[in-house]
């Protein structure tokens, strides 16, 4: 009946869009090795996004001020460049995982250095939060969703991406959020209603 031609159907597009997502990521990593410089940034600045967002999760703890999230990432980007041949995977799922393994060791680096120098505070990195699930990752389907989801929060102005984080993820009250922030309950729920609209028009289009 029509339920499992759909289904079909779904199935197979599925199916076609991996194979798509395989064939365009295993061309790319070829050129990137092979000298591209467009096809190496494209390989590497698209999950810009992606890292940032789980490197600003990582160091929420931390005070403010004490690491450069930018600076992690474009380090990270920058050993995942010169280190192409060192990749062994072949898919794109296995790019993302290889990308925040190499994150989690520079917010390791960050960390300790910053620790040397005197400042403390600091969780453990890779453990405490993470947006990206390396290991449910299935054919590039959730990576892409993974990154629609950090590039809609990425863009968002700063207060409402901060009101967004404390909230969604660190489960904080808005009278904590105001006072942390020093505006008002008012003006924090104001933030997170623009934030979920924000998030909800640029996932949706």
């Amino acid at each position: 009946g029509p339920p499992l031609r759909l289904g079909y159907e779904q199935s197979y597009e599925r199916a076609s869009f991996c194979r798509v997502l395989f064939v365009d990521f295993v061309r790319l990593l070829d050129d990137a090795r092979g000298g591209d410089a467009l096809a190496l940034d494209q390989l590497l600045d698209r999950w810009r996004p992606l890292l940032t967002l789980q490197a600003r999760l990582w160091f929420r703890d931390s005070s403010a001020g004490q690491v450069d999230v930018v600076r992690v990432v474009d380090t990270t980007l920058a050993q995942a460049g010169r280190d192409l041949f060192a990749f062994r995977g072949n898919t794109q799922k296995d790019w993302v995982r290889h990308l925040c393994l190499l994150l989690a060791s520079q917010a390791a680096l960050a960390r300790r250095t910053q620790v040397m120098n005197g400042l403390h505070g600091f969780g453990d990195p890779p453990a405490s939060r993470s947006t990206v699930d390396c290991e449910s990752l299935e054919g590039g389907i959730d990576c892409e969703r993974e990154l629609e989801l950090a590039v809609a929060i990425e863009a968002l102005p700063q207060m409402m991406r901060e009101v967004l984080l404390r909230v969604a993820l660190d489960q904080q009250p808005f009278d904590d959020i105001a006072r942390a922030l020093a505006c008002s309950p008012v003006r924090v729920r104001i933030l997170w209603i623009h934030a979920l609209r924000a998030l909800r028009e640029a996932l949706s289009g």
